[in-house]
C-alpha cells in the first residue's frame, strides 16, 4: 500500500469519528515555535438560543517540552484572564493521553452562557520564552452542559 493511500485512509478515518464536543477548533503551530506575536482568535457561535456550556483548552505537545505547564492568556472584549496548564506531573511524567511522544492535555477551563451571540476570545501564550518550542496545536472545545433531571 502507498504512503497516499494510507493517508487518505487514515484522513476519511479522522473526518468519521464523530465528535463529543459541539464546538471544537485546533490550530497548528508551526515548527518553529509559537511566538509572541502569533494570536489565536476563536469565535464561538452556536446559533442556538440561551444555553450553558462547558469550555474546554486542549493542548498537544512533544514529550520534549521544557516547561511543566504552560500559561496562555485570553483577551476578549471586557476580560483578560490568564489560565496555567500543567502538562507534567511532578516527576515529569506527561499529563494526558499520549500517542508516541505527543501528548494532549485537554481541562475544563470555565461555564459559559451563551446566546446566539456566541462567544469571541483572543489566546496567546504567556510563558517566559519567544518562540515556545514544542507544542504543536492548541483548541478550545465547547460541549453543551447535561440537563439534570431532578
Amino acid at each position: 500500500m502507498t504512503k497516499g493511500v494510507l493517508y487518505i485512509l487514515l484522513g476519511v478515518f479522522l473526518f468519521s469519528c464523530k465528535s463529543d464536543y459541539d464546538y471544537s477548533k485546533y490550530y497548528h503551530i508551526h515548527k518553529d515555535g509559537w511566538s509572541y506575536s502569533d494570536t489565536l482568535s476563536y469565535n464561538l457561535e452556536t446559533g442556538i438560543p440561551v444555553q450553558d456550556f462547558d469550555l474546554f483548552i486542549s493542548i498537544r505537545y512533544n514529550e520534549n517540552y521544557q516547561f511543566n505547564n504552560l500559561w496562555l492568556k485570553f483577551i476578549s472584549d471586557t476580560l483578560i484572564e490568564r489560565v496555567d496548564i500543567p502538562l507534567f506531573d511532578k516527576t515529569g511524567k506527561p499529563l494526558g493521553k499520549g500517542s508516541g511522544s505527543i501528548y494532549t492535555k485537554t481541562i475544563l477551563w470555565k461555564d459559559l452562557k451563551l446566546d446566539s451571540n456566541g462567544y469571541k476570545t483572543l489566546m496567546v501564550q504567556n510563558m517566559r520564552i519567544n518562540p515556545l518550542k514544542d507544542i504543536s496545536e492548541v483548541g478550545l472545545l465547547l460541549k453543551k452542559k447535561e440537563k439534570k433531571i431532578k
